[in-house]
């Protein structure tokens, strides 16, 4: 059953909570899986609601993966302000970002967003929004890289971002990773040697994933 109208399913969080839910289906389902009356029941609205919203499915997943970048560019905004009022050097800047990646847990809106990513190579609209949250993951990388003195940092962010990009894919691939490489890939990526670090004893652990309910939100947030 979909919630019927009301407050909740008609008040001004309404878009939101159904973008939100969308994000989490397509994390669970994929996109050939999302349907309006997963969405509204994962978002406790009617689907009388829903389609108030969004005419077609296509403005639904507009909406969602721009709604997605405007919440990415804010965090990454944040994170790089944070770095640069607490300057180190370039190796132990490469250390406490793995730290802060590998603490993500990697639940459906992720999951999501990179489905949305992929399907934005056939859709035009989405393909821009795309654009823009790489254009923000580059630029923040840059700010922090120049702040660390690295020579070319605007070159640098590209590479460090990818890097990143393909570690985060990876483990939702496999829900596993590696303590220690990604630090190391990005030291080496922006010329700063690591120094030794025992890895001895040490297993690839698994990685902390958040499947949830019906709501499709990951835990803790």
């Amino acid at each position: 059953m979909t919630a019927p109208d009301g407050p909740r399913s008609t008040g001004p969080g309404a878009r939101d909570r159904i973008l939100q839910a969308a994000l989490g289906v397509i994390g669970k389902h994929g996109i050939g899986g999302l349907t309006n009356r997963l969405v509204a029941r994962s978002a406790g609205v009617s689907l009388g609601s829903l389609t108030y919203h969004f005419a077609t499915q296509q403005d639904l997943l507009r909406s969602c993966l721009q709604a997605f970048v405007d919440r990415e560019l804010e965090r990454i905004a944040g994170i790089a302000e944070a770095a640069l009022r607490q300057p180190v050097d370039t190796l132990t800047a490469a250390r406490q970002a793995e730290a802060v990646i590998e603490s993500m847990v990697l639940g459906p809106h992720q999951v999501g967003a990179f489905d949305l990513y992929v399907h934005a190579s056939r859709d035009p609209d989405l393909a821009e929004a795309a654009r823009r949250c790489w254009d923000g993951y580059d630029r923040a990388a840059a700010e922090i890289l120049q702040a660390l003195g690295v020579d070319e940092p605007a070159e640098a962010a590209r590479r460090v971002v990818a890097l990143v990009a393909g570690s985060q894919l990876r483990r939702i691939a496999t829900g596993r990773s590696t303590p220690g490489t990604l630090a190391a890939g990005i030291a080496r990526l922006v010329g700063a040697e690591p120094g030794p670090r025992s890895t001895a004893g040490q297993r690839p652990g698994p990685v902390p994933m958040a499947w949830s309910g019906a709501d499709g939100q990951p835990a803790g947030g």
